[in-house]
């Protein structure tokens, strides 16, 4: 009776010693992610994130101990590959001269390389499907990640959560305003315009030298504005 009422202790028990040496050799690795590029580094904790979501689905619901280590160290991977995604998008786009986390600038359609450029689309595509992505920080380097990349209507879409997060917020309006004249969008850009320019008298001077408002420039609105 007593052998089988305790039968579960052995699978219960090979299962969770897998775990732990599953999770230990992850952690292993993950010390040599520093001496490895961002984009490798990104790739080997996609493959782990991979792994530890397949064993969440195959471990059985009893093993609660299994189950809430892995998903402890699942959870700890997805902080990772966030924090690698932004620093390897600031990296880039500093590399190239674009500012992060700033006000967006005209004319950058030659200051990506391919190589560059195909860099920021993985790391735009990886940041986008973050569970975790909820800080008007990490929206807005993903917005301006977008626009550098010609992505207009995913950097709008990000820039328009960061505003319900900052509402009102200059910076995000003359980014919204940049990104609408792009996309022919002219009316709602001299709006957003004119709200930036009643909040910061600094923006009547910007908007004069960044090449984004060259479509306007004979607009007696826009005139208007900046005067």
């Amino acid at each position: 009776m007593s052998a089988v009422s305790h039968s579960w202790l052995v699978p219960f028990i090979t299962t969770l010693v897998a775990a732990i040496v599953l999770v230990m050799v992850y952690r292993f690795s993950e010390r040599k992610t520093s001496r490895r590029s961002v984009d490798e580094s990104i790739r080997l904790l996609r493959e782990q994130e991979a792994f530890f979501e397949k064993r969440m689905v195959k471990a059985k619901s009893n093993n609660i101990i299994v189950r809430n280590l892995l998903q402890l160290r699942l959870k700890e991977t997805k902080a990772e590959l966030l924090g690698l995604y932004r620093r390897g998008l600031q990296n880039t786009l500093g590399g190239a001269g674009l500012p992060a986390q700033g006000l967006l600038i005209g004319g950058n359609d030659t200051l990506l390389t391919p190589q560059q450029i195909a860099s920021i689309e993985g790391m735009v595509d990886g940041l986008k499907a973050r569970s975790l992505l909820e800080s008007a920080e990490d929206l807005s380097l993903l917005a301006e990640a977008s626009y550098y990349i010609g992505r207009y209507e995913d950097a709008e879409s990000a820039y328009d959560r960061v505003l319900r997060l900052k509402p009102n917020n200059p910076n995000i309006l003359y980014n919204l305003a940049c990104l609408d004249l792009l996309q022919g969008k002219t009316d709602n850009a001299l709006g957003y315009l004119k709200r930036v320019i009643d909040k910061d008298e600094k923006f009547r001077e910007i908007v004069k030298t960044n090449k984004a408002f060259n479509s306007v420039r004979d607009d007696p609105r826009f005139r208007r504005l900046v005067e």
